[in-house]
């Protein structure tokens, strides 16, 4: 559940089969969330940082902003 921050209120996504098992329609990802959660606060998924030998790490490597739950 998202709450506030840009977030549609009151928006259901998706949906799960007939017995709440697994998603049926729209199924989502943990980096998913998080990419969107990152848009929000004005951070970009695809951010690169580097650490302290200066190895890239991207913030969110697999996950997409997901546009529909947003304002």
């Amino acid at each position: 559940m998202l709450v506030g921050g840009g977030i549609k209120p009151g928006y259901v996504h998706g949906a799960s089969d007939r017995i709440g098992a697994r998603p049926s329609l729209n199924p989502l990802t943990p980096a998913d969330i998080i990419a969107t959660i990152y848009h929000c606060l004005g951070i970009p998924a695809d951010l690169e940082l580097r650490d302290r030998l200066q190895r890239p790490l991207t913030v969110v490597p697999w996950g997409n902003v997901v546009h529909e739950l947003l304002t």
